[in-house]
């Protein structure tokens, strides 16, 4: 990924994925563009599929942490960005974030994100409830993304109206790049 925006996108795309997940389901990882790319395994013998092709658990849960850490640093950088954009133009600011300017929106964005991909999460757990490692890990995933959600919501209120309305704004922008990724 060469830029910032592609980084942002393959996070999106990958925790609006994660976002999707239904009882029962597992993800994979398939390689798009030299990107590990989550995917919804709907094959009905997917074990053995999974091994033919290298795909296992261990795979894809690093997969998924490197999502949710990347979604941290997008996090980081913005928070950033705005603290010194403030200290620069010497505002009397409340906080970084009074306006509805690019950074905001996309923290707004990330934030809808990030607590769609919780539900998808917890349906992976139970999937893996037999396999106590990859249940722990993905409580601590879990535990992660909430206190990040949670800092960054103590930062400038997100009302769950304004992210509904996001997700409904958003949804079908990201379900047309998922759509075109399998055409891929």
């Amino acid at each position: 990924m060469n830029n910032r925006q592609e980084v942002i996108d393959y996070v999106f795309l990958n925790l609006k994925i994660i976002s999707q997940l239904k009882d029962g389901q597992k993800l994979r990882v398939r390689k798009i563009n030299d990107l590990d790319i989550l995917d919804i395994d709907n094959r009905y013998i997917y074990k053995y599929f999974r091994g033919a092709y290298g795909d296992n658990r261990d795979n894809t849960m690093s997969v998924i942490k490197h999502i949710i850490d990347l979604a941290y640093n997008i996090s980081d950088e913005i928070l950033y960005e705005e603290t010194e954009e403030t200290k620069n133009q010497n505002k009397t600011k409340k906080s970084p974030f009074d306006s509805d300017d690019d950074n905001t929106i996309l923290f707004r964005k990330l934030v809808a994100e990030m607590e769609n991909s919780l539900e998808g999460l917890n349906k992976l757990k139970i999937t893996y409830e037999d396999d106590i490692s990859i249940s722990s890990m993905l409580d601590l995933l879990m535990s992660k993304i909430t206190t990040r959600i949670n800092k960054i919501n103590g930062l400038f209120k997100i009302t769950k109206k304004w992210s509904n309305k996001l997700n409904q704004q958003y949804q079908k922008q990201f379900l047309i790049h998922y759509n075109l990724m399998h055409i891929i």
